[in-house]
């Protein structure tokens, strides 16, 4: 199980020597609540690879497509590969400080109230009636927007999450290339420019999702209390752990869209595993 992956953060992490390292990093995981974090994000790949079977395969992909699409997601595969990039990244930073806010009383019930968020995006009516919510905060002139826009500004959410999806594109093109998938013709060049005609949509689509689930996850938050979160990350702390996290995802989540690129032409090809 995913909790037992836990063992081997401590070490990765690099944070301090024998027993302290491990209660760290057990503690660091814990305070991010990374195990419940990818448990939602495997179901989010479940449900795009349904996505993807539907445009790419028109459906047909079968139990072959399922059981690739699982295994890309398997938490047991990609949650090490996760926490050992986050822990080079935050060799040498003041985790200590990380760990205390987020252990405080205010910093758990922000990432409480941002994983319930991004478990109930999962129910597609409930996404929506956050996006239509964001837009009657814009006409009524919601300060609380104020608030979400300043955030993704200090954190940088709204650039760092376009760029890894847009590595996470190219590795998608270069997956289907690897399998044969595409014309001999298609150059990395090629790859790279339709992968950058897709940036308009790309910054369209995550800028509204993040005004929607930012706003779901921080409605109960007053707004003194979402300042103070604001803040954190505007600490070296907060920026050298938002860095590290953005760093992690990216490796991460560029090999799942280059290993779904693989496996996808090998259902277009008509490949054997």
């Amino acid at each position: 199980m995913i909790q037992r992956l836990l063992l081997s953060a401590a070490v990765v992490l690099g944070l301090a020597a024998g027993a302290s390292a491990q209660e760290k990093g057990d503690a660091l995981a814990e305070a991010l609540a990374l195990p419940e974090l990818f448990a939602i994000m495997r179901e989010e790949g479940i449900a795009y690879g349904r996505d993807l079977e539907a445009d790419l395969f028109t459906g047909a992909g079968g139990a072959r497509w399922q059981a690739d699409v699982a295994a890309i997601y398997d938490t047991g595969r990609i949650y090490p590969l996760f926490v050992q990039t986050l822990g080079a990244e935050l060799r040498g930073a003041d985790t200590d400080a990380m760990i205390a806010y987020l252990e405080s009383e205010e910093g758990a019930r922000v990432v409480h109230l941002e994983i319930a968020a991004r478990r109930a995006f999962l129910d597609t009516s409930v996404r929506e009636a956050a996006e239509a919510r964001v837009e009657e905060m814009a006409a009524e002139e919601d300060p609380r927007l104020l608030q979400i826009e300043g955030f993704i500004a200090t954190a940088d959410l709204l650039e760092a999450n376009v760029a890894n999806a847009l590595n996470g594109s190219l590795a998608f093109y270069r997956g289907l290339s690897e399998g044969g998938a595409m014309p001999d013709a298609v150059s990395e060049e090629e790859m790279l420019r339709q992968v950058w005609a897709q940036e308009p949509d790309i910054r369209d689509e995550t800028e509204t999702w993040l005004y929607s689930y930012l706003a779901t996850a921080y409605a109960p938050l007053d707004d003194a209390a979402l300042d103070r979160y604001i803040a954190f990350y505007d600490t070296r702390p907060g920026q050298d752990l938002n860095r590290a996290l953005f760093a992690a995802f990216d490796r991460v989540f560029t090999g799942i869209s280059h290993d779904l690129g693989v496996a996808a032409a090998r259902q277009l090809t008509g490949q054997d595993l």
